[in-house]
């Protein structure tokens, strides 16, 4: 079972492989045979993880100061309130639609007077026969 979580350990790609032993130690106290060793591997775990938080913290050094730059939840909330505020004394999609009609019409008005005027802007300046 201790080869098998191994090589699950190995198969994950991680960095250094744990070496994962059995805590079944009957009869040893704190002097027993295999203290140094367990105490060898305590320590190089150590320093892995130690170098895994280092690394860890320089990440989130870079995450803090991005993170000034970012909007806050408080902030676009206010944000928002002053762009509802500021379109509320606009006009409606039925105002646009109304205002586009009436200078549609304002403009066929004028180039139909337009039209009706021009034989008689022709006649004034080509002279009558």
């Amino acid at each position: 079972m201790l080869q098998q979580a191994r090589e699950a350990v190995e198969r994950r790609g991680q960095r250094t492989v744990i070496a994962l032993h059995s805590v079944d130690h009957e009869g040893e106290g704190p002097e027993g045979p295999s203290l140094g060793y367990r105490v060898a591997n305590l320590e190089r775990s150590f320093a892995d993880l130690r170098t895994r938080l280092d690394d860890l913290a320089v990440v989130v050094a870079r995450m803090d100061t991005k993170l000034d730059y970012l909007a806050t939840r408080d902030a676009l909330e206010k944000l928002r309130g002053e762009v509802m505020t500021s379109l509320a004394g606009k006009p409606g999609l039925g105002a646009m639609w109304a205002m586009g009609i009436t200078l549609f019409a304002l403009v066929v008005a004028a180039m139909s007077a337009g039209a009706a005027y021009l034989p008689f802007l022709t006649r004034s300046l080509h002279g009558s026969p």
